[in-house]
């Protein structure tokens, strides 16, 4: 008997008045419940190259990142920080975004990058998928892969518990770097001592108000940031990255900022005046590519999903499933020497618009700070 017949029959079973089967209807209502919103269809951790389609080595296409990436980083003159960035996977395992741990493991072979940054939104809908964060953790052959929340995680999480512990336990790949910046685990930065580099995870969704969890970033959070987040000694880079901070709209095309207290954390990066170098700011939600220069020259770069369907409406870059082009990723590149960032899209291609301004499709981003 299949799901829709179980309830079916038992629902018309429950209409005829027999007590006993409406217990049974209840029962199996609540198992379809459980089934829809707290499971996730798994892939096996495990992440294997030889999985990769043949379409993407066509003409070369991923031998050529591959190639494009490892030029990049030998030209660096002085230090040379390097990362995979990946934002809105929104993870089901039978969509394109499986794709893209193949892929990474890929490049990580062959160029050496060997950290991940993500920016939220790894589960879909009510459902959290560790599976995600296992399979990118695979990709990169370490516990480095650092997630900061999004909507879509702290839905799930805010119904169900108190706001962040599931996603910490799940998402944050249980790295013993990371440093937390409230008991809740909702923000936090980790160092790279060898190359002097701060990253600092800040959580946009920091409001718990009636069991659920408000979009906001907090005045708790802002005194982490301002008097311990930037905190570093003299000649450290700072990288941030945040789900939501500058946003673009998907039917007009204009940037504008949120959530509540997202003008604050903006005016803070944009007047630091510590010992540090800020880089960039990384950010992701809303599923376009676009570029904000902020009012002293930090970068504010947001970019698209990695998920296609059914996002295809709010992406400004065609993504075909069953090519090279249907899932979206960044490798980072910043040359601390040429204050210079190189933004490499694996997948479809990045728009290289600032603010409004949509700009051209492009395979690589380039942004000065």
């Amino acid at each position: 008997m299949g799901t829709i017949g179980c309830t079916n029959e038992l629902y018309n079973i429950m209409m005829s008045g027999k007590p006993l089967t409406f217990v049974l209807f209840v029962l199996c209502v609540a198992m379809l419940t459980i089934i829809n919103f707290s499971s996730c269809d798994k892939l096996s951790e495990e992440v294997n190259i030889s999985d990769i389609p043949g379409y993407y080595f066509e003409n070369h296409y991923l031998d050529n990142r591959v190639n494009a990436i490892n030029s990049a980083i030998a030209e660096c003159s002085g230090g040379c920080e390097t990362f995979f960035w990946i934002t809105d996977m929104h993870w089901e395992p039978a969509l394109n975004t499986r794709k893209s741990p193949l892929l990474i493991k890929y490049i990580a072979s062959k160029t050496g990058v060997n950290k991940i940054l993500n920016g939220g939104d790894t589960g879909n809908s009510q459902v959290i998928c560790e599976n995600a964060i296992a399979q990118l953790k695979n990709a990169i052959g370490s516990n480095r892969v650092y997630t900061v929340t999004g909507n879509h995680e702290i839905v799930d999480a805010s119904r169900y518990e108190l706001p962040f512990n599931r996603v910490a336990d799940e998402l944050r790949g249980h790295n013993d770097d990371i440093v937390y910046g409230d008991r809740d685990k909702s923000y936090f930065y980790f160092d790279d001592k060898s190359s002097k580099t701060r990253y600092i995870g800040l959580s946009s969704f920091g409001l718990y108000i009636k069991n659920e969890c408000e979009p906001c970033y907090t005045e708790e959070q802002l005194t982490w940031f301002k008097n311990i987040a930037l905190d570093v000694e003299s000649g450290w880079t700072i990288v941030v990255f945040s789900h939501a901070l500058y946003n673009v709209n998907c039917d007009t095309d204009h940037i504008y900022t949120a959530p509540s207290g997202a003008n604050d954390f903006i005016e803070t990066i944009d007047n630091y005046k510590g010992n540090g170098t800020i880089a960039c700011v990384l950010i992701g939600h809303s599923h376009r590519d676009r570029v904000h220069i902020g009012s002293t020259g930090i970068p504010y770069i947001i970019s698209a999903c990695d998920r296609y369907s059914p996002y295809n409406n709010d992406i400004n870059v065609d993504r075909i499933p069953g090519t090279t082009s249907e899932q979206h990723f960044e490798v980072v590149i910043i040359d601390k020497s040429k204050r210079s960032i190189k933004l490499f899209a694996i997948g479809g291609k990045s728009r290289d618009g600032y603010d409004d301004d949509l700009g051209n499709e492009v395979d690589v981003r380039i942004v000065s700070y």
